[in-house]
């Protein structure tokens, strides 16, 4: 809210915007407040409220004023990028957690190692193809930007969880359903996300980089 303020002052075009976002954040914030006196489950209930309020404002008002507002057309890609590193980082420190609550054998070291490759692999998919772009004008390029990298992120997040799973169950010989659909069903989303952030941000798709690497991760 800080920084919003920062811009509502510095930047007159975006102001009708950023005070529509000011308004609805402010809500959101005073539900998740709120949230902390209401017992379960109407806690839920108003988490429910103030998370559709922060992820379907921008998408409903974004439009109509984004178009007005003067953006920087490399800096949001490289603020997307700088978090979507964040995230695969939390796959590499389970790659680390799971290795140290494991014993040393040679199937959780095995697992281990594959799921660092993994990770390694989604890391170069976003970074060699999905990286160092500059979104193309239109209100909507930079909405659908945007909202592309949130199931991406929980894609990750599910990459993450199931690589840790994969060293802590190793050692069985099987994975349950749970493991096997939280790594290979959110390492499978990745690629396709990268090319719809690449073709909405420059209105192009590199397919043969991006399908190479998608085999590579299967």
């Amino acid at each position: 809210m800080i920084l919003n303020l920062r811009a509502y002052r510095h930047v007159p075009l975006a102001r009708p915007l950023i005070g529509r976002y000011m308004a609805a954040f402010s809500f959101s914030i005073a539900l998740w407040t709120v949230s902390l006196a209401v017992p379960e489950p109407w806690r839920f209930l108003l988490w429910g409220i103030g998370l559709a309020v922060d992820l379907g404002v921008p998408a409903l008002i974004g439009p109509r004023f984004v178009g007005r507002v003067p953006l920087h057309a490399s800096h949001i890609p490289e603020r997307f990028a700088l978090f979507t590193i964040i995230v695969l980082g939390e796959s590499v420190v389970a790659v680390a957690l799971g290795v140290a609550g494991s014993d040393w054998v040679l199937s959780s070291a095995a697992g281990a190692a594959l799921g660092f490759l993994a990770v390694a692999c989604l890391w170069w998919t976003y970074f060699d193809v999905g990286a160092g772009l500059a979104l193309a004008p239109g209100p909507w390029t930079a909405v659908r930007f945007i909202y592309v990298h949130v199931p991406m992120w929980a894609a990750l997040t599910a990459v993450a969880a199931g690589v840790n799973l994969l060293i802590e169950e190793a050692s069985t010989g099987s994975l349950d359903a749970g493991a096997r659909w939280a790594l290979c069903g959110g390492a499978y989303p990745h690629p396709p996300r990268t090319r719809r952030c690449q073709w909405w941000a420059l209105g192009r798709l590199g397919m043969q980089g991006t399908s190479r690497v998608s085999v590579q991760i299967c």
